[in-house]
């Protein structure tokens, strides 16, 4: 069986967590016409997408906190073992 060292693994996460993800480039379709532009769409489509992002952002700070936590156990769990040794 394969021996998993848990604390690097944690550690890669939490830097794929708190680096900066690349965007792609927006690919958008241009509109049939200009006044198939509806700006209370565009308001209420932009509040959805918002309050998403916050959403998002609340879910990827709770799996932060606890991914740190967790390391942070692991790390005492650690020297714990290695002052009783």
């Amino acid at each position: 069986m394969q021996h998993v060292d848990q604390q690097a693994l944690f550690e890669k996460l939490l830097t794929f967590l708190q680096s900066e993800p690349v965007s792609p480039e927006y690919l958008g379709e241009e509109p049939e016409s200009a006044m198939s532009f509806d700006p209370y769409q565009m308001v209420a489509e932009w509040i959805a997408l918002r309050h998403e992002v916050k959403q998002q952002g609340k879910l990827l700070q709770a799996a932060q906190n606890t991914l740190q936590q967790a390391l942070e156990g692991l790390q005492t769990e650690k020297s714990a073992s290695a002052t009783a040794a």
